[in-house]
């Protein structure tokens, strides 16, 4: 989608710079009565150009995935409801309704329908597991393995678990997935992020309410990961 809208803030821009050309062409023919011809305001041009390129910045900030809301100082709603005339005569917005919803997703980058979607791996990982023999040791792994994506303030999936319903174990599961999932490099929809990014991220969920702080620093002061990082897990 955002080469796309970048195309469009090309096209956009063009219009404008070809807008002011066009008023400099015809002012040259226009002589003003002692002589002096009338120029365009180039500092109006200059300063409308500032602007598109600032809204084409927040446009690409709110486009990449990220975990955490990020506020601007224009809304979305503002800049779609903008619209400049291509060259044959069309009148469009800066952005499709389409494309407003998809940018003001908060956390990531799913509408509702693609997040019921992905999320529901997990309901299939716990039937999965279920259908395995496991010895009373370890038959505890469906249910830490089930609640990875549990929130300890409730707002997690599938069941909304608050924290009182949530073991230690998968606790414990859930930063190890979180953290994963933010420096792995692998991942087709996001960027990976620093390991000391992942940290703060994870901190700033924990000051929400939805990780176990305690263990992320634990996890943060052990530098434990680190072994991850550095060394093949399977040779671990």
């Amino acid at each position: 989608m955002w080469e796309r809208l970048n195309a469009r803030f090309d096209l956009i821009r063009r219009t404008l710079e070809l807008e002011h050309c066009t008023q400099v062409a015809k002012n040259a023919c226009a002589i003003d009565a002692d002589g002096s011809t009338a120029t365009p305001d180039e500092a109006q041009l200059a300063a409308q150009l500032r602007d598109l390129d600032r809204l084409r910045d927040l446009i690409r900030t709110a486009n990449e995935p990220s975990v955490l809301p990020q506020a601007t100082d224009v809304s979305l709603t503002d800049i779609a409801q903008r619209t400049f005339q291509r060259g044959d005569g069309r009148v469009e917005p800066y952005l499709t309704q389409d494309e407003l919803c998809f940018l003001q997703i908060a956390r990531g980058t799913l509408d509702e329908h693609e997040r019921a979607e992905v999320e529901s791996h997990v309901e299939k990982t716990h039937q999965f597991l279920k259908q395995i023999p496991w010895t009373d040791d370890l038959k505890g792994l469906v249910t830490y393995a089930g609640g990875h994506h549990e929130k300890l303030n409730g707002t997690g999936y599938p069941k909304g678990l608050t924290a009182k319903d949530i073991p230690l174990q998968t606790r414990m599961i859930t930063l190890a997935n979180m953290f994963v999932a933010l420096t792995s490099s692998d991942r087709s929809y996001k960027t990976a992020v620093t390991p000391e990014k992942a940290l703060d991220i994870m901190r700033a969920e924990a000051d929400e309410g939805g990780l176990d702080r305690s263990l992320v620093d634990i996890m943060s002061q052990s530098q434990v990961y680190k072994q991850i990082l550095e060394k093949d897990w399977r040779q671990l």
